[in-house]
């Protein structure tokens, strides 16, 4: 249900005070007397009241609904992350109108076609959408396009779409920077073998996760050409088990996405792997605590969701322009420095 949007002339009503009153209680400015300050902070206790810089810029009191398409909580603590963030942002903003639509689908073409599908038939005032299955939907992203109204696309990109916004990370700059750090952590011989893991792709889309690769490759083929670089992608950590794969002579794992955790046993029984993933899932943390995992890049998905329902916010309330291609900085995380991230 969409929480009531007060205006300050009736919260006085139902304070019994004047307008002025309760605008220098809510600022904190002008005298106000005891008992009148008693029955306006009563109210606004009572109406759940959450002040808000918006606020200051709103001109409009319409109310608008954002459709947030996002995966499922079950697609892992990622994506729950990134939907905390778009929940956080709900409870501030819904005072001023907004309310969030949730489309939430699992990782497959069928699911996310019918939830895509929903998500326009809504007809929104706004799209929230991490999108995945690209090329296959080309038809269904014009067709969202056509509504003419404001997309924000977070996590990943789509050639074929051109949003208001894309809220992630320079994944190859973040390839990169990952391969760097692999540099230091392993030793310098010849012959040094790097394994890459796209670990836990449901969908056959991983564009982003491609991205990291190359930016980990051109690295390596920049500054130390004798490395030599395998790539596996895998649905599952049994499916990788399963190939029966040679670790002994790896120097180093770097795992593209947030499932490094999966890891776990293979590297307590492989000690010498330097490994690095993404992401501070209470999983991963735990292996990052223990020493399994060397360094986690953290991609902030709570940040993502709630900087992406903020950003539509502010261009719908107010018109103020937002930019493009809001890259969020690569945070490297280590052991020593964990507690500064909760």
């Amino acid at each position: 249900m969409t929480k009531k949007n007060y205006t300050l002339k009736e919260i006085a009503q139902l304070a019994e005070v004047s307008r002025g009153t309760v605008d220098r209680v809510l600022h904190k400015r002008g005298r106000v007397s005891e008992e009148a300050q008693k029955r306006v902070e009563k109210i606004l206790k009572e109406i759940d009241y959450k002040p808000n810089l918006f606020a200051k810029s709103l001109k409009t009191h319409k109310n608008y609904t954002i459709c947030a398409l996002i995966p499922e909580d079950s697609e892992g603590e990622y994506w729950q992350q990134c939907a905390k963030g778009v929940q956080k942002a709900e409870e501030e903003l819904r005072q001023f109108g907004i309310s969030i639509s949730y489309v939430r689908y699992v990782s497959t073409l069928k699911e996310f076609k019918t939830k895509l599908t929903e998500a326009i038939e809504q007809i929104p005032d706004a799209f929230l959408i991490v999108p995945i299955f690209h090329e296959p939907l080309k038809d269904l992203y014009r067709k969202a396009e056509d509504l003419k109204k404001p997309i924000a696309l977070i996590n990943s990109e789509v050639e074929s779409l051109e949003p208001v916004t894309f809220l992630g990370q320079a994944y190859k700059k973040s390839g990169k920077i990952a391969a760097q750090l692999m540099g230091y952590l392993t030793p310098p011989q010849q012959d040094k073998q790097l394994l890459v893991m796209h670990l836990g792709i449901k969908s056959g889309h991983a564009s982003h996760l491609t991205e990291k690769e190359d930016g980990f490759r051109s690295y390596f083929a920049a500054h130390h050409p004798y490395v030599t670089i395998k790539t596996i992608s895998s649905t599952s950590i049994e499916d990788f088990v399963d190939t029966d794969f040679d670790l002994s002579h790896i120097a180093g794992i770097y795992v593209t996405t947030s499932k490094i955790h999966q890891l776990e046993g293979i590297l307590k029984k492989h000690p010498h792997i330097q490994a690095i993933g993404y992401d501070l899932t209470a999983k991963n943390t735990t292996c990052l605590k223990n020493g399994t995992v060397k360094m986690l890049l953290n991609q902030n998905p709570e940040l993502q969701g709630h900087q992406g329902i903020t950003s539509l916010s502010e261009l719908l309330l107010y018109s103020k322009s937002i930019p493009k291609r809001n890259l969020l900085r690569v945070d490297i995380v280590v052991a020593e420095n964990l507690d500064e991230f909760s």
